[in-house]
């Protein structure tokens, strides 16, 4: 069992001793010894209650005399519990769902008062049904609201129900989890589960019906080391009672505290009835009785960031990393060299390198920072901007992991708003960091956004007359795809070798053709995946169709260079007039500052210049909208 101890004190090493299957066990949790020579924990017992005179501690094989131990209800202790209901499309069979939303309505119902339950539900993906409350009445309207469908996404809601506990630091954490089958959804596995459950020091009891108990052995592994238990339920109708057994466990919970005598290397030997458990613990030697020092004179406190040496210092950092930043953007802003293997190898990682393009960024590579990172990323995961973090990088084409570039853009720009804050002592300067730090990140990735759809669009008459000519030339269209894919760079090569990829690991090449459309967002390239499905569908010649549609677009791209060249005089006129203001008033403030300064130093300035700036940005984006026009 796996048990977090303050950072001032060694690993813990937790052994169950337990004498039979049949035999009570006792499970210790809750360790602290972070007032030490005060010791405390908690012991969960699976089995009758047993007498508080049957408690007896031993401490390095001596009897410790005086302990206190007290049922964990009367401590005040917030006991949290998450279930997770398996709502797969199988748990319509044989009344299943029927029986466990009754168990957890009943398990719900039993709860005492001062108790938080929150409902996760798994079916193709993990849902969060009611958060953590005391409120029996919405748990039970959430449990009533279940339904069964999809398939089985196991290892995704143990992981979800575990970062419930992350809002709630204070609250002793238990996973009852219901399942009448393996996980069938990729993506999280068990080891993943397992530390999620293990970091939120959570206790996982695992009930398991129909198709889960022919093959326990997973479900097993995740309740074991948490020190839960697996339960094999024979029949639906049994749940009821295992839920009311798991219940009774949860409650059946003791606080024990005592002042330790020993140094150093400590085990713990605890008998409860019949149940024993151990534990051992490295705790620190005892401070040696110190005479007080005399007193001294205080210091004025000062930081060494302070004075003009400080500054120069943190001036000094501040520039490191706006090189390091500049150095590292212009690297990925250049673009990629042309290669011949732009298809992605099926058999390769996509995980670890782009096709046609720079292998991913490793920037995580301590334990301290990797820790961070998942950190990150389970916050991501859990408030749902992950996904749409990986989708802009892939669509930039930008080779970092998402958590990694989340995590590192955040802590640069907190570094540098904190180092601002410090050298300046401006509260202002650090809120316009903390802008420009977050929007550039965005700028950037927008930016090879729309280089990448550009020459996406500029790619695709000639890719879909290199598709024509090769169908002419007597090729299927899946080896005229795999021989444009060959020829044409990146953004096109890539995109059609990862259709070639997804085709090979058995989707179908309309839906691969549809997800490269989507990623690029390109309705040019929809009229062409719309051709090939129709062709697909009814027949006729596709070779033709595709010129036709290549002519097309030939046409609507000639169009908008037209447009682009009749607009440019309203362009040039928008940028101007938005630039001339910043250019003369920083003019006037380098020719005659005391003539400006009135502009930051007064009320009434600070309004008028806040009003213009408004203005400004307003007439800016009028002008750009009325120059902009749709082709």
């Amino acid at each position: 069992m796996k048990v977090r101890l303050a950072a001032a004190f060694g690993a813990v090493v937790l052994v169950l001793a337990t004498a039979s299957p049949a035999a009570a066990s006792a499970t210790l949790r809750d360790f602290d010894a972070r007032k030490y020579p005060v010791v405390s924990m908690s012991v969960l017992l699976d089995g009758p209650a047993p007498a508080l005179s049957s408690f007896h501690l031993r401490e390095n094989g001596q009897v410790v005399e005086h302990f206190d131990v007290t049922p964990l209800a009367k401590t005040g202790t917030s006991v949290g519990t998450v279930l997770v209901i398996d709502t797969s499309g199988s748990m319509a069979e044989a009344g299943r769902l029927v029986a466990a939303k009754a168990a957890a309505r009943q398990f719900v119902a039993e709860k005492a008062a001062t108790d938080l339950i929150a409902v996760v539900a798994f079916g193709n993906k993990s849902r969060v049904v009611a958060d953590f409350t005391t409120d029996v009445s919405a748990l039970q309207r959430g449990i009533d609201s279940l339904t069964p469908a999809g398939e089985t996404a196991l290892w995704d809601a143990v992981g979800v129900g575990a970062g419930l506990f992350a809002k709630r630091p204070g609250l002793q954490a238990n996973i009852l989890v219901l399942s009448d089958g393996k996980n069938s959804v990729p993506g999280v596995t068990l080891e993943q589960a397992r530390d999620a459950a293990s970091a939120a020091n959570a206790v996982v009891f695992v009930v398991g019906v129909g198709d889960a108990n022919d093959d326990a052995a997973p479900l097993t592994a995740l309740a074991n080391p948490t020190g839960g238990r697996f339960v094999a339920a024979t029949d639906a109708k049994a749940l009821a009672t295992i839920y009311d057994g798991i219940s009774a466990t949860l409650r059946n919970q003791y606080r024990i505290s005592y002042t330790s005598s020993a140094a150093g290397k400590v085990a713990l030997d605890l008998t409860a009835g019949a149940a024993h458990a151990t534990t051992t613990f490295d705790s620190p030697a005892r401070p040696a009785a110190q005479v007080p020092a005399p007193a001294l004179l205080p210091k004025p406190s000062t930081s060494p960031l302070h004075g003009t040496s400080g500054r120069v210092v943190a001036g000094g950092l501040v520039f490191i990393a706006v090189v390091l930043s500049l150095l590292a953007a212009a690297k990925f802003l250049l673009p990629d060299g042309p290669s011949m293997a732009s298809m992605i190898s099926p058999y390769g990682d996509p995980s670890d390198a782009l096709p046609d393009g720079p292998r991913r960024v490793q920037l995580a590579e301590t334990t301290i920072l990797k820790r961070a990172v998942e950190a990150t990323a389970k916050v991501g995961r859990q408030r749902g901007f992950l996904s749409r973090i990986e989708d802009t990088l892939e669509q930039a084409n930008a080779p970092f992991r998402a958590a990694e570039a989340f995590f590192f853009a955040n802590a640069a720009v907190a570094i540098s708003a904190i180092l601002i804050f410090v050298t300046l002592r401006s509260l202002l300067a650090t809120l316009v960091t903390l802008g420009v730090g977050t929007l550039v990140p965005i700028a950037w990735l927008k930016l090879r956004i729309a280089r990448r759809k550009r020459k996406f669009l500029n790619q695709l008459p000639d890719t879909l007359q290199l598709l024509a000519g090769s169908l002419r030339a007597g090729y299927s269209l899946m080896q005229g795809v795999e021989t444009v894919a060959h020829e044409i760079r990146d953004p096109m090569g890539k995109e059609l070798g990862i259709v070639l990829t997804e085709t090979r690991l058995g989707r179908s090449l309309e839906d691969a053709l549809q997800d490269a459309g989507d990623r690029m967002g390109s309705p040019d390239f929809d009229w062409a995946i719309l051709a090939i499905n129709i062709q697909r569908e009814v027949g006729g010649n596709l070779a033709e169709l595709l010129s036709t549609v290549a002519d097309t677009m030939i046409a609507r791209g000639r169009l908008r260079r037209e447009v682009k060249a009749l607009t440019a005089e309203g362009r040039m006129t928008a940028i101007i007039l938005g630039l001339l203001p910043i250019v003369i008033g920083m003019a006037l403030y380098v020719l005659n500052p005391g003539y400006m300064q009135v502009m930051f130093d007064r009320s009434i300035g600070k309004i008028v210049l806040g009003a213009s700036t408004l203005w400004a940005v307003l007439g800016f984006f009028w002008m750009k909208k009325i120059i902009t026009v749709d082709a």
